[in-house]
């Protein structure tokens, strides 16, 4: 069985709302606790504890978050895609970097070669956001995926396009 759920929470309205620069530790925690009601619910709907207490959850990190949370954990000089797509990181690991990234001032987190403007201001929420589902599926590490979801819909895409159009072929006078 597949089910998705979206939360209406992105980290770009995270950050306008709680702000750019280092967040609080009590506004950190209202946002890990905001973000786990919403996945409390799919996790019941879905029995999810019991799959992750038998250990057969692997849980894979596609966002900018994840990526930024993985190249700053790998202490990487540039962002570098080969050496963060399928690296595994710990828990701790994770948690530890999200630490440091939200300690960091928006100007820190810009001039980090592997973080830059745009995700500078977005990363704390998205280290939130990420705690939270760690939280709530404590599987202990984290499997970086920086090509998978996009090019692989992509790539879905493409081939039912090809069936199409061999079908329409096939049909064709």
């Amino acid at each position: 069985m597949f089910d998705s759920i979206s939360i209406p929470h992105g980290v770009l309205n995270i950050s306008e709302r709680y702000g750019e620069e280092a967040i609080s530790q009590g506004a950190y925690d209202q946002i890990v606790d905001e973000i786990s009601g919403f996945l409390k619910i799919f996790c019941r709907r879905h029995k999810i504890y019991d799959v992750v207490s038998r250990g057969e959850v692997q849980m894979l990190g596609a966002s900018g978050t994840m990526t930024t949370i993985a190249s700053v954990c790998m202490g990487l000089s540039r962002y570098q895609r080969s050496m963060i797509d399928g690296a595994i990181l710990s828990f701790d690991e994770v948690k530890l970097t999200s630490q440091r990234l939200r300690f960091m001032t928006s100007k820190e987190r810009t001039a980090h070669p592997c973080i830059g403007q745009d995700r500078a201001k977005l990363v704390v929420a998205g280290c939130a956001v990420v705690e939270a589902i760690m939280r709530q599926w404590p599987v202990g590490s984290i499997r970086g995926a920086d090509r998978g979801i996009r090019e692989g819909m992509l790539f879905e895409m493409m081939e039912q396009g090809k069936d199409a159009c061999n079908s329409f072929e096939e049909s064709a006078p």
